[in-house]
């Protein structure tokens, strides 16, 4: 996953799976809390299609606006799923300060 700040002060939120299916379709989302506690869904990303999502993001999906600065802090994971039928867990890293 990698993050860069665009020049309207937006981030985009990339993500690239290494052994995703090059076919099917996997929903993305960052987290609250760490991989190992789980947590409420702070954004929805676009899915993973052909291993790769792409989402400008200037805000949490309750409205709250976020800067680059604070996805940076953000005590959050990304989870993605396996299909949008199956909401199985296939990969989850921990991101901001939860990173390392």
């Amino acid at each position: 996953m990698t993050f860069t700040e665009d020049s309207d002060g937006k981030t985009e939120v990339l993500v690239e799976l290494d052994d995703g299916s090059s076919v099917a379709v996997h929903p993305a989302y960052i987290r609250f809390n760490t991989a190992e506690e789980g947590g409420a869904i702070a954004l929805t990303l676009n899915p993973c299609e052909c291993k790769v999502s792409t989402t400008t993001v200037s805000k949490l999906d309750v409205g709250t606006s976020i800067s680059y600065e604070g996805l940076l802090q953000l005590d959050g994971h990304v989870s993605i799923h396996n299909t949008p039928e199956d909401y199985t867990v296939i990969s989850a890293a921990n991101i901001g300060v939860n990173a390392n």
